[in-house]
């Protein structure tokens, strides 16, 4: 049986309109309605009466088709049309070895689609990897005194390099379509800075009320979740949640502060983050974004030390090394359930601030 691949389905301006897994097929019976019977590979009988996105279908028996299983369900069948472009949804991973730094551009079930070589542009330490709706990269590198973002198309080539200021220090995109900052000029984080993606320029710089906060992500719906170390006790520590420019911060707080987190991202209903300040150290956590619960902390099965996260819609993306000293990929759901482990590097000497993982995370 050909293995399922993951795709999205967008319609002629981008919009997103199915999103599920995508297997292949053969038309076995045209029931002359819009509708087949389809041999799925693998299966021995024919599903009946599977519909076709496509407004003037003209399929015969025995063509070959796709069939998408919309969000994923099986009961949920669908013919996509050969005009129909499914795309696959690509996680990149990006780490140093010999000096150098590497790419690798994986499939979303795990498989390594390719090996895009050596990104000579990228000095100094890696502090995120954001992936566009085009699967563009915005790899952010630490270089004292300076804080660069190379751009790079899913291919690996070069496009770009922006110098962004020092104060400029955590960075995120929206389902709006800009790459925002959190701004430390004042000392804490009082700005969030909102950017183009085509040249990164400053499009809209927004206020928060509020200080001391830290690390930044955003859900599907647009709002804004930001660390918050609370300034009338070094113990406290929460998130806020804010839509930009839109009414007032919601906090959740609770004790145990963490200074220092890597990763702070969304997959579900849950934020993911992990860090080397978080007790059990080098293992994450995660916390209900709807703010009704704590966190609770997270024992991967075979990373032994977790490096960065990155997330889609619906995963957890976990990067970092295992027992044997292997840089290892792993996927979760938001319930913290392994779905798959990739091998990225057999021997990975260097630390986790020369490694990164990115993923489109709507």
């Amino acid at each position: 049986m050909l293995r399922p691949t993951n795709a999205i389905i967008r319609d002629n301006v981008g919009n997103i309109i199915h999103r599920g897994f995508v297997v292949t097929g053969e038309v076995a019976v045209d029931n002359g309605n819009g509708s087949y019977d389809v041999y799925i590979a693998g299966e021995a009988k024919a599903y009946p009466k599977i519909f076709t996105l496509a407004r003037n279908p003209d399929l015969a028996v025995g063509d070959i088709v796709r069939i998408l299983y919309k969000n994923g369900c099986k009961e949920l069948p669908i013919i996509l049309p050969p005009t129909t472009a499914a795309v696959s949804e690509f996680i990149f991973v990006v780490y140093q070895t010999g000096g150098s730094y590497y790419l690798n551009r994986y499939t979303y079930d795990g498989v390594l689609n390719a090996e895009l070589g050596v990104l000579s542009e990228i000095t100094g330490s890696i502090t995120k990897v954001i992936v566009d709706s085009n699967y563009n990269l915005y790899i952010v590198s630490y270089n004292y005194p300076n804080r660069i973002i190379y751009k790079y198309d899913k291919d690996g080539t070069y496009i770009s390099t922006t110098n962004m200021v020092s104060s400029e220090t955590y960075f995120a995109i929206s389902p709006n379509g800009y790459i925002y900052s959190l701004d430390t000029a004042r000392g804490y984080r009082n700005y969030i800075r909102e950017r183009n993606l085509s040249d990164l320029s400053l499009n809209n710089t927004y206020t928060l009320s509020g200080e001391r906060y830290y690390y930044l992500t955003f859900d599907s719906d647009g709002y804004a979740y930001l660390y918050d170390w609370d300034t009338t006790s070094s113990l406290l520590w929460g998130y806020v949640k804010y839509k930009l420019g839109v009414g007032t911060i919601s906090k959740h707080l609770q004790g145990n502060a963490a200074s220092s987190i890597d990763s702070w991202v969304i997959a579900g209903d849950y934020i993911g983050c992990n860090g080397s300040q978080i007790i059990p150290a080098l293992m994450p956590y995660t916390i209900a974004k709807n703010m009704t619960a704590d966190r609770v902390v997270w024992i991967l099965d075979d990373i032994t030390s977790i490096y960065k996260m990155a997330s889609t819609l619906d995963n957890f993306i976990c990067l970092g090394i295992d027992a044997g000293g292997k840089l290892i990929m792993e996927k979760y759901t938001p319930e913290r359930i392994r779905e798959w482990k990739v091998e990225v590097a057999t021997v990975f000497t260097a630390d986790k601030s020369y490694c990164g993982i990115g993923a489109y995370p709507f």
